[in-house]
């Protein structure tokens, strides 16, 4: 088996670039579940529920 010889470099950029898209995902979800508190927040607070 030939291994190309930056082969570690390029898994270690593919470890970053996975690290940064969960982040980035990561926040939107948190984005998502304040939103969803706050929408609830206002609704309960203007009597709808």
């Amino acid at each position: 088996m030939n291994r190309v010889h930056c082969d570690n470099a390029l898994l270690a950029s593919c470890e970053r670039t996975y690290d940064t898209v969960l982040m980035a995902l990561k926040a939107f979800a948190l984005g998502i579940v304040i939103g969803g508190v706050w929408y609830i927040g206002v609704s309960i607070r203007a009597g709808a529920f």
